[in-house]
This record gives structure tokens, C-alpha cells and sequence, in this order.
């Protein structure tokens, strides 16, 4: 859903008011990070995308023509800033990335251990959920961006075929195609994963 008065503050931003660009971003922080959190797969790396994410809207702010929702222009924003810093971080060595992955596993190890209630079938149920989400995680990484963008905004986040399209500046058969063919390479990976 979109802020009371939305065009009156975008055409506040373009003559300039940053308070305006705050009260916008305040509305779409959760949705911005949210997204940037499921192509990153980490919270540092989705909080420096939002922030990215909002700073080049605001900078940009300009060449907002409304011919689509604001959120999907964010979006776009968004989906292209998570895209180069993915490219960024497989071009960086195998080394680094290795440690930032045991470095974040530590933390969420730390978090889920220190949750955890103290009843066995709370641990089991916890257990299985979390071995259920690193496995999603870990096909997510595995699906090429084209694939991954549409089934986040899809599956994730709701988005229409129409709302993707605009967003990926895709026609909606490629936007359908890529949907089906990045479930059936998800479905994939998760079955052969399974049964290592």
C-alpha cells in the first residue's frame, strides 16, 4: 500500500524537500530491506543495498515519470543494486567470501542457539525449519538473477506478472517463462541436494 499523498511528496522531493524523501522512505525501508535481504542472503549486505537503494532513488528522484507505481520504480533500483553487488562479490576471491559465509553462520548459529526454547519438540520443529530455510537459501544462490528476481517478487513479495514486467522491463511471457523455469531449477536443486 502506498503513503497518504504520494505524488503530492514526490513532486515535494523534486523541488527539493528532503523531509518529503524521509517520509517515503520511512514507508518503504521494511519492503526495500526485505527484498535486498532474499537476493543478498545477509543483513549487512541488504542494509548497504537499501541504503544504496534509497540514495540512488533520491538522487534519481528526478526521473520518475509515474508512469508506473513509485514502488516499482524503487524496486528496479533495488533488484539493480542487489545485481551489482552480486557481481561484485563473485568476482571478489573464494577466500573472502568463505569467511563472510562461516562469519554469518557463526551469528545466525549464536541467534537460533539463543532462542531456542528448552522443549524437544520445539528444538525438532526449529531444527527442521531452520535445515528447511538454509536449504532454500542455498538454491536461491544457486538460481541465476534473471530467475531470482521474478520468483522474489512473485513468490516473496506478491508482485502481479504485470507489476514484474514493469519492474523488469520484461514482456509478461518471459516474466511467466522465467517464473516456471526458476521453480523447476529450485525444485531441482533441492531434490538432488536432498539426496546427497
Amino acid at each position: 500500500m502506498k503513503p497518504e499523498n504520494e505524488n503530492l511528496l514526490i513532486e515535494r522531493i523534486k523541488d527539493g524537500d528532503h523531509e518529503s524523501y524521509g517520509r517515503l522512505i520511512d514507508h518503504y525501508t521494511n519492503l526495500i530491506y526485505n527484498l535486498c535481504y532474499r537476493m543478498l542472503g545477509n543483513s549487512s549486505d541488504a542494509e548497504d543495498a537499501a541504503s544504496m537503494t534509497f540514495f540512488n532513488g533520491y538522487k534519481n528522484i528526478k526521473q520518475f515519470r509515474g508512469d508506473c507505481e513509485f514502488s516499482s520504480w524503487l524496486y528496479r533500483i533495488g533488484i539493480n543494486t542487489c545485481k551489482t553487488i552480486l557481481k561484485k562479490q563473485k568476482s571478489e576471491s573464494k577466500n573472502t567470501l568463505a569467511l563472510k559465509t562461516e562469519e554469518d553462520k557463526e551469528h545466525a548459529d549464536i541467534d537460533f542457539l539463543e532462542n531456542l526454547e528448552d522443549t524437544t519438540e520445539n528444538v525438532e520443529k526449529k531444527v527442521v525449519a531452520r535445515e528447511e530455510m538454509a536449504s532454500l537459501q542455498r538454491a536461491l544462490k544457486e538460481l541465476p538473477e534473471q530467475y531470482l528476481t521474478v520468483i522474489l517478487l512473485y513468490d516473496v513479495e506478491g508482485k502481479s506478472y504485470t507489476e514484474i514486467a514493469k519492474i523488469t522491463r520484461a514482456t509478461l511471457g518471459t516474466v511467466k517463462s522465467r517464473i516456471n523455469r526458476g521453480r523447476k531449477i529450485l525444485r531441482e536443486f533441492i531434490y538432488n541436494s536432498g539426496n546427497k
